[in-house]
């Protein structure tokens, strides 16, 4: 076995090589061996310290109505209850700031050694960007074709990839090239697939706004049977585990496409799921995605309403009570905003609160954020302070340490859009689904200061922008 001092740079690629693999408890001043499942020649030695908590993959034994009346009972004492006064600003620019988070980040998306972004763009990204054809850490050609996780191809199974969703995708899964990006093909201000998801669920949510919580969750969920199963409906090629694991288990329960059928499907897996294991890739910070625009549609209702049906619907395309208390609070913090409660001051609640529930964290913010201001705003050297802030707290996918790594992007950022878009860009690692959930806080921030989005963000995105446009246009 190869044994090797990782040094910062060698975290980053081995993170790159496996950051959906399995995650171990890393405590400052600890020194932690490991080996690699998928990478078994890997010995990790003298890792930095980073604030990550366990692999968010242990069974919880409760109910779905348990999990979400547990999560509002801690958060009551920590989050402000007060009933709505949004404003459609902040709904918009909501709405667009994750849109935008999501594409700029999409061409070095799970770029773990951050060099390999400035030498694969002569330079830091600035600005919407295509994808290169090659990706130097991808992993997307080990990724499990019939379910969530790590595996290869056999060609014995039923290929979730290709047969039931992601049509004609399925060649650059198996290829033997392990530099297949993982959204090739995609142009400059494209989004990835969890976005249009999103999109699909705000179009939904806004169709009707006296529609009933439930009939709405049923109108989605529909819909996203109907859009991952119908071909040529996105670009993507990439497709988290938590789709893959819906889609298997949706083909083996007869695929049902009908409202009522798809509802009956849903809540019978979300029951039967409540306590098995699951695999721990489902927990990653792209649960935050799809309901974004839940928690902007109903901004103007009671908090604990708001947070509750974003949470619901997490449950019912990931299946994972683990998820639950993130979601929660990542709503009840939106929501704040967008009700005129200051980013800065709802970060720190949610820091303190469970689930992060880390009193240190608002004074290594604070640490950060003096050393960054050593440099000149915008510089390389300023940069690398945030690359390096984010590598400790979180540059996977993995909920919690990506949580604290996007929560700390808003904090310092938090009246400067372009700048903690173009940082989460530039940080590499899941900087997708985290640039997502960070720019809809920046969003909402903006308006509530009176600032706005640069117009060549709103203006730069492709595919997605009329349809986001229209959602826009209900308000």
């Amino acid at each position: 076995m190869l044994l090797k001092t990782i040094t910062r740079k060698g975290t980053l690629l081995l993170q790159g090589l496996y950051h959906h693999t399995r995650h171990q408890r890393l405590v400052p001043g600890v020194t932690l061996v490991a080996t690699a499942s998928i990478f078994s020649w890997f010995v990790v030695t003298n890792l930095q310290p980073r604030i990550q908590d366990q692999p968010p993959n242990s069974p919880v034994h409760t109910s779905p109505e348990k999990s979400t009346q547990h999560s509002d009972r801690l958060n009551h004492s920590c989050f402000s209850s007060t009933m709505p006064h949004t404003n459609n600003k902040m709904r918009e620019d909501a709405l667009y700031g994750m849109f935008i988070g999501d594409s700029l980040s999409m061409p070095v998306h799970w770029y773990y050694d951050t060099d390999n972004i400035k030498r694969d763009f002569n330079g830091w990204l600035t600005g919407f960007e295509a994808p290169r054809k090659r990706h130097p850490t991808s992993i997307l050609t080990i990724s499990a074709v019939g379910g969530a996780g790590r595996s290869t191809f056999s060609g014995k199974q039923k290929s979730v990839i290709g047969d039931i969703i992601l049509h004609g995708k399925l060649q650059y899964w198996t290829k033997n090239d392990r530099s297949v990006h993982y959204h090739q093909g995609m142009a400059a201000g494209d989004n990835t697939l969890n976005n249009h998801c999103a999109l699909r669920a705000a179009i939904q949510a806004s169709k009707d706004p006296d529609a009933s919580y439930d009939a709405v969750l049923s109108s989605i969920m529909t819909d996203y049977v109907h859009f991952m199963t119908t071909p040529n409906t996105h670009n993507d090629t990439y497709a988290e585990s938590y789709h893959r694991e819906f889609f298997k288990s949706w083909d083996k329960n007869g695929s049902p496409t009908q409202p009522e059928e798809v509802m009956s499907y849903v809540e019978k897996r979300v029951k039967d799921l409540e306590n098995k294991h699951l695999d721990h890739n489902i927990d990653g910070i792209g649960a935050l995605v799809h309901p974004i625009p839940l928690i902007i549609q109903y901004a103007d209702k009671p908090v604990d309403e708001a947070a509750k049906q974003a949470v619901k619907l997490t449950r019912m395309t990931h299946a994972s009570v683990n998820l639950d208390p993130f979601v929660d609070v990542y709503a009840r913090t939106l929501h704040g905003i967008l009700n005129g409660e200051s980013l800065r001051e709802k970060i720190n609640e949610a820091l303190t609160s469970p689930p992060i529930g880390n009193v240190r964290l608002p004074k290594l913010f604070e640490e950060y954020s003096k050393k960054a201001r050593k440099y000149e705003k915008g510089s390389e050297k300023r940069l690398e302070i945030y690359q390096s802030a984010v590598s400790q707290m979180g540059l996977a996918c993995y909920i919690k340490g990506s949580m604290v790594s996007m929560f700390f992007l808003a904090y310092e950022f938090h009246d400067d859009f372009e700048g903690g878009m173009l940082a989460n860009t530039n940080c590499g690692g899941e900087n997708c689904n985290r640039g997502s959930a960070l720019g809809a806080l920046l969003g909402a921030e903006a308006a509530r200061i009176g600032k706005t989005i640069p117009e060549r963000f709103k203006s730069g995105l492709n595919i997605l922008k009329p349809g986001i446009q229209s959602v826009v246009d209900k308000w």
